[in-house]
């Protein structure tokens, strides 16, 4: 009995620690990407800073585990949680994300200071006046993230191929979407949390209800709608592309 305990101890424990790992490479690569595409000394353009966005994803979660178990991201945290009915993913994965994201951005900060000396907010150059507006752009890319996540997730996961890449690409295509609007922080809701924390600067003065429906409100809406139209679409099914082959087996 005590068996099973202790590998399931193990497991969040090292699960735990590569969460933060991935956390502090992700943000300081994000940061440092961004920093070299608003320097003048480096020709990043943004398609490219796109893919470098991307690929930092990829390394992050590639270099501590290469798997699924790595989500950096909380609101693919939070889908993971509702589909397992395993919050306990949330209580040791959510706090490491934080931790991992604020190290990353002091990092960040560190190399800042000696090299490209930017201001990082500026890659926020896109305004829009109504804060309504940038709570449903956050919405409709953070559902496009949780479903767009599980669709790859269930591609790959039958046929053994690791979906990592796909993940990478996948959060290429929303960067390059959205990495220029301002008040769109789903990619890396710590991270840029504590790059305003740190440099002491906000780009919207903006009320407590506002901040929440900005930054928590929208995103976590977006992912228990992306949670129910999985549901709704697939059901108990672990890989619908693989449908027949199930019911085969059962019959």
């Amino acid at each position: 009995m005590k068996l099973p305990f202790k590998r399931k101890s193990r497991t969040i424990i090292l699960n735990s620690i590569a969460e933060f790992a991935a956390s502090i490479i992700f943000s300081l690569l994000f940061f440092i990407f961004i920093s070299r595409h608003l320097s003048e000394s480096f020709e990043l353009y943004f398609i490219t800073l796109s893919f470098a966005i991307g690929l930092s994803y990829f390394v992050s979660v590639y270099i501590p585990f290469y798997t699924y178990r790595i989500h950096i991201i909380p609101f693919i945290t939070i889908l993971r949680a509702l589909q397992k009915k395993s919050f306990s993913l949330i209580i040791y994965k959510v706090p490491m994300q934080i931790l991992g994201a604020m190290v990353g951005v002091l990092l960040y900060q560190f190399v800042n200071d000696f090299t490209t000396k930017t201001d990082i907010q500026a890659i926020k150059n896109i305004g829009v006046s109504s804060i309504e507006f940038v709570a449903f752009l956050n919405f409709l890319f953070t559902a496009i993230l949780c479903y767009g996540f599980y669709i790859i997730r269930i591609i790959f996961k039958k046929r053994s191929t690791n979906g990592t890449i796909f993940l990478g690409l996948l959060i290429t295509i929303l960067f390059a979407l959205s990495g220029s609007i301002q008040g769109l922080s789903f990619l890396n809701p710590f991270g840029y949390m504590f790059a305003e924390i740190f440099t002491y600067s906000s780009q919207f003065d903006i009320t407590v209800w506002e901040f929440s429906l900005l930054h928590l409100i929208a995103p976590l809406l977006a992912t228990f709608l992306a949670y129910y139209f999985i549901n709704l679409r697939f059901g108990k099914q672990t890989n619908p592309f693989f449908k027949s082959k199930t019911r085969k087996k059962n019959s």
